[in-house]
């Protein structure tokens, strides 16, 4: 599989070279694939990488420490860490094992435990600091996030510590050109004419989520959907049922709408009073589905 962003990927292995990175844009622009892009290039250097979303593990430190060590078993089979419970002894593990090789950690959706009062107490000072310090054993972390992370607040204890210290690179992700869409498409296994080609293409730069609405298309051309219809119809209408998937609800908003007032409730102490602001908060835990 050849790198979605070739130029951009390159760039990033240049910038490793020297410090660890934090990549940031709007959802949907192939973050994820990014990472296993990156991942590949890296491990083919004699990297040891491990990739994780963290996502799945905002509420679940356990879990991600889980991940991390089967991560490390597929990798190292002898390794024995099954007694660790935090980064530090895992990262540990993971300097042994290596033996000399950089180490490096590439988090997808590292928002979900920032800004976040309901994350897992145990990604606490402690945590964030052990992610400092890879770069002091010339290792690297690779963090993906949607808004430069320095603008975020790391919470402890559902208690605002401060503004994310992480010492990392900022860099924007550019949106996808006409080029590489191109080749992904001549890539893929489908044997599209180059009419299909430019017609995907013009198609996927109209849309903010460009690489997520590529997926969706690829794959409703692998299911033979609305084969009845013209290409350019066909487009047309997964285009519409992608954007009718992917836009915002009332539902979505409203859990949107209930972490920003806990958040707000957190910081400025109005979580502690009996107030029309907490009152606000349970009516709309109710139209959530949450009691």
């Amino acid at each position: 599989m050849k790198p979605l962003r070739p130029t951009y990927t390159a760039l990033l292995l240049k910038e490793l070279d020297k410090q660890s990175l934090n990549v940031y844009g709007e959802r949907g622009q192939g973050q994820w694939r990014l990472l296993m892009d990156l991942q590949i290039v890296l491990q083919e250097q004699g990297d040891v990488v491990f990739l994780v979303n963290m996502k799945n593990y905002a509420e679940s430190h356990a879990g991600f420490i889980a991940d991390l060590k089967k991560q490390l078993a597929q990798s190292f089979p002898d390794a024995a860490v099954k007694i660790a419970t935090g980064l530090a002894q895992v990262l540990t593990a993971l300097e042994k094992c290596a033996e000399g090789k950089r180490i490096v950690l590439l988090l997808h959706d590292f928002d979900a435990i920032l800004n976040n009062p309901q994350i897992d107490p145990k990604y606490g000072v402690e945590f964030f600091n052990h992610l400092n310090a890879l770069r002091n054993q010339g290792n690297r972390l690779v963090c993906i996030t949607e808004s430069p992370h320095s603008q975020a607040q790391v919470f402890v204890d559902q208690k605002v510590h401060g503004n994310s210290w992480l010492d990392l690179k900022k860099l924007d992700l550019p949106p996808l050109s006409t080029v590489e869409l191109k080749n992904e498409l001549l890539g893929s296994d489908l044997n599209l004419d180059e009419r299909q080609i430019n017609c995907i293409v013009d198609a996927v730069k109209q849309e903010p989520q460009a690489y997520a609405l590529l997926e969706f298309i690829l794959t409703k051309i692998r299911q033979d959907d609305s084969a009845g219809l013209k290409f350019n119809k066909r487009l047309k209408k997964w285009h519409k049922i992608f954007v009718a998937q992917e836009k915002s609800t009332l539902f979505k908003g409203l859990h949107g709408f209930n972490l920003w007032v806990r958040r707000f409730a957190m910081v400025t102490g109005l979580n502690k009073l009996k107030t029309p602001f907490s009152l606000l908060e349970k009516v709309v835990n109710k139209f959530i589905g949450k009691t």
